[in-house]
This record gives structure tokens, C-alpha cells and sequence, in this order.
């Protein structure tokens, strides 16, 4: 390191700000955290780790001396949220459990973080980045002592008694109503190894907020076009995690992808096609969404909407075709759901039947001949006709690549 310091004096001025001694709130701070921000902005990428290294080290050392973490996790946190530094984060966050074997240590930097991103996100007249990213770093922090602690020979105990003071605590604050938390919770959640109470966490806190979510969420998309893209991929990664929830939050989140379809019906077809494109190819997401666009199909149907419908039904059989991967019966049983689903609506009416006609004939070719059904006469949506050009449009997302989730906090809380 100390080679690094020589030829990079920024690094070296970086460190040195780290190892001040100083409380946040003490006057000098301020001019201690706007000298670090400076300085780690002027260190190059590839010499940050020494500075997450330093970091962690300074943080041990603190620890020993029983003095609290809050300047350093401060610092680190306002530098990353500065520079959106998504390696900077998990380099920081991996430093810090290296070769750690004292999970108070741990517990004591997720209550600093916890502290930070409380001072910002629960006050109004604030929401700056710094709140946000502490907000990540928690979650992270979390998700990568949980897979630590069950692939290491850490004392798994101590681990575990950190992850479940990390979700508690996120828990106690889900009644905060700001998108960064919410989306924060949904993340973690979803993906905590250690968490065996996962399933009835999420229903939980989807039935507190779900719906508000999902709103803010779809409004984005097809509104936003600053934050539209993060939306979007935040959809692609989780809007499923409602769809297999409780019939109550399954039945919720059709209705909110409903009234948006029908509420943007040029430009829903685009979206629900490169959704259906980018999700996971798995068998429970795949059935969730033939039961939906089905659905949905219906919906459009019976209000007359033909262009709606004709997307939808392509949509729906590409989404069907996918599980000759899986198997014949499943393919045949899928085909049978839709169908069931289907005849609610051609039965009402005459003109439903004439609109629907075409996906049954497709739809029945498919599952009398399973294993040798073209899928040339699958006409792909969005490819096979001009999609209309708006603000919203999927194929002009920012992000070329799935956005961490430093990115997505960011945008869709901006």
C-alpha cells in the first residue's frame, strides 16, 4: 500500500482523512468529510479497494478501542453515494469481513448504517443519496454475511444473530413510507439466505405496501423517463414475487398491471412482451404468467381493444411454447389452463369469440401436436410490427446491463 500512496497522493490524503479522529457531530466534520469526498473522487478506480482496505482497517481498530464507527461509515457512505460506486461498495463491504471473527463488530457497523440512512430518509426536507446508499450497504451487508456464514467456518451463531438484527430491524422500518426502503425490503428479502421466515416476511410487508409500490412503480415506467428504465428492470427482477404471492396479492397485483394496460394500451405491449422476454425462464414464473396474461387477454377483449388483444395473445403463446423445454404434459397443461381461462370471456359474447378464435386454434395445435408444433406461427410482437415510438419504450432503456441495486435505489428514488 504504501507504494500505491506514493504515486497516488489523493489515496494517500484519503487515508489520512480516514484516520482523523473526529464525531460526526462535532463542527470540524464538515470540513473533514468535504476533504475525504475530494480526495476519494481523484483516486483512480483501480486504487479504491486500498481505500475500502483502509477503511475496514480503521473501522477495527476503532472497534477495539470501543469508539463508534459513525465518522468512517459516514465518510464511506457519502463517497460512494457521490460517485454511484457500486464495486466501491461490495469491495467496502467484503473488506469488512475479512478475516472477521467478532460478529458485534458486524452489528455495530449495520447500526451505523441503519443511523445514517434514518438521519436522511425520515426527514422530508432531505432524501439525499447518502441515506440511500447506507440503505444498500445494510441490505448488502446483510445478504453477504448470510452466504458467508453458511459456506465459512464463522461462528455461524454470531452471523445469523447479525442477519436477524439486520431484518428486524429493515421490518420495524417498513411503515416509513419512501420507495428507497420499500424496494430495499423487497430485495432483501427475497434473497436472504438465512431467513426462514422469508415467505410470510414478504407477504407482509407486500400487503403493507405493495399496491403503493407497484403504482409508483408502473407510473414510472410509463411516465418517467429519468427513472423508467431502473423501474423497469426492478419489474422484471420482482413484479413475479407478487404474482406467486397470496391469491390476495396475486389478485392486487393483476389488478394494478390491469388498469395500467388498459390506461396505456399503446405502449403496455411493448412493455409486458420485454418483460416477459428477461424474466427467468423458471417453471413457477412462467405458469404465474400464463394465468395472467390470460388474464389480461380477457380484459382486453371485453373492452373491445383488438391491437391490445392480438399482442397480448402472441405474447401468451410465446410464453405457453416455452415449456416444450420443460415437457410435453407440461406444455399441454399450460395450454389447458389458458384455454380454461379464455372461455370465461367467449362465452359472454360473440365478438369475444371472434377475437379470441385465432389463439385457440393456436393454442390447440399446440397441444394436440406438442412435440412438433412450429413456432414460426408465433408472430413475435414488438418485432413483426412498428412499435410506436414513446418516452417509455423499453428498447431504449439506459441501462444496457441489469442495473445494481446502488443504481436502482438511486433513480427510483431520486
Amino acid at each position: 500500500m504504501a507504494g500505491n500512496t506514493t504515486a497516488n497522493p489523493h489515496l494517500a490524503a484519503a487515508l489520512a482523512d480516514l484516520n482523523q479522529s473526529g464525531s460526526p457531530r462535532n463542527g470540524s466534520f464538515d470540513a473533514r468529510q468535504a476533504a475525504f469526498i475530494k480526495h476519494f473522487k481523484a483516486v483512480p478506480a483501480e486504487h479504491r479497494k486500498a481505500v475500502c482496505e483502509g477503511a475496514a482497517q480503521a473501522l477495527k481498530q476503532r472497534f477495539e478501542l470501543g469508539l463508534t464507527p459513525d465518522d468512517i461509515m459516514i465518510l464511506m457512505a457519502d463517497a460512494i453515494a457521490c460517485e454511484h460506486d457500486w464495486d466501491t461498495t461490495i469491495t467496502f463491504l467484503k473488506s469488512l469481513l475479512e478475516n472477521v471473527s467478532n460478529s458485534d463488530f458486524l452489528q455495530d457497523i449495520a447500526l451505523s448504517l441503519l443511523e445514517i440512512a434514518d438521519n436522511e430518509l425520515t426527514d422530508d426536507k432531505r432524501k439525499l443519496p447518502i441515506g440511500q446508499t447506507a440503505l444498500v450497504m445494510i441490505t448488502e451487508l446483510g445478504l453477504l454475511i448470510a452466504n458467508k456464514a453458511g459456506n465459512s467456518s464463522l461462528d455461524y451463531k454470531g452471523m445469523a444473530r447479525v442477519v436477524e438484527y439486520i431484518t428486524s430491524s429493515l421490518l420495524a422500518r417498513s411503515n416509513v413510507n419512501d420507495t428507497a426502503m420499500r424496494i430495499s425490503l423487497i430485495h432483501y428479502l427475497s434473497r436472504c439466505p438465512l431467513n426462514n421466515q422469508a415467505t410470510s416476511q414478504l407477504n407482509r410487508v407486500m400487503t403493507r405496501f405493495g399496491q403503493s409500490l407497484l403504482d409508483e412503480l408502473f407510473c414510472a415506467y410509463f411516465q418517467d423517463k429519468k427513472r423508467g428504465p431502473a423501474a423497469f428492470h426492478f419489474l422484471v427482477q420482482y413484479l413475479n414475487i407478487f404474482l406467486v404471492a397470496s391469491p390476495s396479492l396475486s389478485e392486487m397485483s393483476h389488478d394494478v398491471i390491469k388498469h395500467f394496460m388498459l390506461k396505456f394500451p399503446d405502449e403496455f405491449p411493448e412493455f409486458i412482451w420485454n418483460y416477459c422476454d428477461r424474466i427467468p425462464k423458471e417453471e413457477i414464473r412462467l405458469a404465474a404468467n400464463t394465468r395472467h396474461l390470460a388474464l389480461l387477454l380477457n380484459a382486453a377483449v371485453e373492452v373491445s381493444r383488438r391491437d391490445l388483444a392480438e399482442s397480448l395473445s402472441n405474447v401468451l403463446l410465446k410464453n405457453i411454447e416455452l415449456f416444450r423445454d420443460i415437457s410435453p404434459d407440461a406444455l399441454e397443461n399450460q395450454v389447458s389452463v389458458a384455454l380454461r381461462i379464455i372461455a370465461i370471456t367467449s362465452q359472454k359474447s360473440s365478438s369475444a369469440t371472434i377475437l379470441l378464435r385465432d389463439f385457440v386454434m393456436q393454442a390447440n395445435a399446440m397441444a394436440s401436436d406438442a412435440q412438433n408444433f412450429s413456432s414460426t406461427k408465433i408472430i413475435s410482437i414488438g418485432r413483426a410490427r412498428k412499435a410506436k415510438k414513446t418516452r417509455s419504450s423499453a428498447k431504449s432503456l439506459r441501462f444496457s446491463e441489469e442495473p445494481t441495486p446502488l443504481e436502482t435505489i438511486l433513480a427510483l428514488a431520486s
